[in-house]
């Protein structure tokens, strides 16, 4: 009995369709995940994958599940996957999107600072997940400047491409203060010294000693009230019979003093930065 060319065709492109070789990939996967690919067709394969920073070639048996391991994926990006067979070469792609947080690298600037500084604390926060991927989804990132003599102070800020920046006013009160910025359940924190600014008042007194005059200044404080760093020079002046003398001296423990030569009647002032002290006239020893 003949039966036409046309009886025959559904059932040979059957057969095309089961022997053919084939695999299916996902549209889009996590970094570091495992994948089982299906294959179709018969006989050996050879299946490369292209990714952003690697290459992976695997020979595989068709039919059988491509495996697709954790380090064969774990660059962020489109992926290409080619299957190569004695009757097919077939390429694919897939995109690898990268997976949670795992590591938060933050930038702290500057590593010290003045007191009372608007917005002179900045803080910039970038995530990546356990294979090193800029994890670029938008994140809450949480920034929290704390330390012993002051409120803590927070932001919460959305990343945007991978990225999450903050800028706070520095504390009044000098010390060290913690800087953190959180994201994921990670934390990463720094370290600021806030220090204290230049001086804002300067008092000194006088008296006699030897064949001169002792000038000492009270504690040297900023505008916030904190003692000015050791090391920060005070200029004393004094005027007498003989003329000017002037002398530079060190800030220890925020305290300056300096002897000064001089005779009979001596007037004595004191400066530092833009800070202007009170004037002294008093009589040296004879």
């Amino acid at each position: 009995m003949k039966r036409s060319i046309a009886a025959f065709i559904p059932g040979l492109l059957l057969a095309i369709s089961v022997f053919a070789a084939d695999v299916s990939v996902p549209r889009q996967t996590i970094a570091g995940s495992k994948l089982s690919l299906k294959t179709s067709g018969t006989g050996d394969a050879t299946i490369v994958v292209i990714g952003p920073g690697h290459i992976v070639s695997k020979r595989i048996a068709l039919g059988k599940p491509l495996e697709l391991t954790a380090d064969d994926i774990a660059d962020a990006g489109r992926y290409i996957l080619i299957l190569l067979s004695s009757d097919a070469e077939i390429d694919k792609s897939f995109v690898v999107m990268p997976a949670k947080p795992a590591h938060v690298s933050f930038v702290a600037h500057p590593s010290r600072v003045p007191v009372a500084i608007k917005n002179g604390i900045s803080g910039t926060a970038y995530a990546f997940d356990a294979y090193d991927n800029l994890v670029s989804e938008s994140l809450p990132v949480d920034f929290k400047l704390s330390g012993n003599r002051m409120p803590t102070l927070e932001r919460e800020v959305v990343s945007k491409n991978g990225v999450a920046a903050v800028s706070i006013d520095s504390p009044q009160r000098e010390g060290p203060v913690t800087f953190q910025a959180a994201t994921g359940g990670v934390i990463a924190t720094r370290i600021v010294r806030v220090v204290a600014d230049e001086p804002c008042t300067l008092r000194i007194h006088a008296e006699p000693v030897g064949k001169g005059i002792r000038a000492q200044t009270e504690p040297v404080k900023d505008c916030s009230g904190n003692l000015v760093p050791d090391g920060t020079l005070v200029t004393f002046t004094a005027w007498d019979s003989q003329g000017r003398s002037t002398v530079d001296a060190s800030v220890k423990k925020g305290i300056a003093q300096v002897n000064l030569p001089a005779k009979g009647e001596v007037t004595v002032s004191a400066a530092s930065g833009v800070a202007l002290g009170n004037t002294v006239r008093l009589q040296a020893n004879p």
